[in-house]
């Protein structure tokens, strides 16, 4: 299995992370190539920066997807996710249905945290899209002051993630969705520290992948995961 991971946005410390995040989980024959999308929104908050880099992913999708067995579109709002798959044939897979799809697979709901409350309004909107608001029981922040350095997240805030993780977990969320693609590959670092499980988008991405290519279904179809 080969698979093209594009960031929607154009942190190239961002983009290091997705990749090592699909790394940890690969299998022998399946390669993963992750890339930023060639705009200057270096982190997805507003309408304008979903819509400004959807435009950047339908680029990469028209020039790249072909040589590829399908997508991940690797960002938390699935950004540019229908016109990506009006483009291509191969699966296309976004990394926030997937993980909610996850969620739901063990547990009859789930909470959102993420590293900044910028971040709620985009991802309530992914939830009102997908019809799973009634499944999400809270969004948390980490309050993160400096979000202009999405690169640099990970090691400044696990500390202040899993304080919010752990919050959640004892108000009674059966499971956890950690937000946002600067936080791919923290989930793995955490569940050993958290009474309910803890998803990471890119996995649960890969994992649906994998499920799709193995069904023999050739197109993501906008709908799906």
């Amino acid at each position: 299995m080969r698979v093209l991971i594009i960031n929607p946005n154009s942190s190239e410390d961002v983009t290091a992370r997705i990749a090592a995040a699909a790394a940890r989980v690969a299998g022998p024959a399946e390669v993963f190539d992750a890339v930023s999308a060639p705009s200057d929104t270096p982190l997805i908050v507003t309408q304008a920066d979903a819509e400004h880099a959807a435009s950047a992913v339908a680029e990469i999708v028209g020039e790249r997807a072909a040589d590829y067995d399908g997508v991940i579109i690797a960002s938390f709002g699935d950004t540019g996710i229908d016109r990506a798959r009006q483009i291509t044939s191969r699966p296309v897979i976004g990394i926030a249905r997937s993980a909610f799809v996850a969620a739901l697979a063990c547990a009859d709901s789930f909470s959102i945290v993420s590293f900044s409350a910028a971040m709620a309004p985009g991802f309530e909107t992914t939830l009102k899209r997908y019809g799973l608001m009634n499944q999400m029981r809270d969004i948390v922040s980490a309050d993160i002051a400096d979000i202009e350095v999405p690169g640099a997240m990970r090691e400044e805030t696990e500390a202040r993630i899993l304080a919010a993780c752990q919050r959640v977990a004892a108000e009674g969320s059966p499971a956890i969705v950690l937000g946002g693609g600067p936080l791919a590959g923290l989930a793995h670092r955490l569940r050993g520290h958290l009474s309910v499980p803890v998803f990471d988008g890119v996995e649960a991405s890969i994992a649906m992948l994998r499920l799709r290519l193995a069904s023999g279904s050739e197109h993501g179809g906008s709908s799906r995961s």
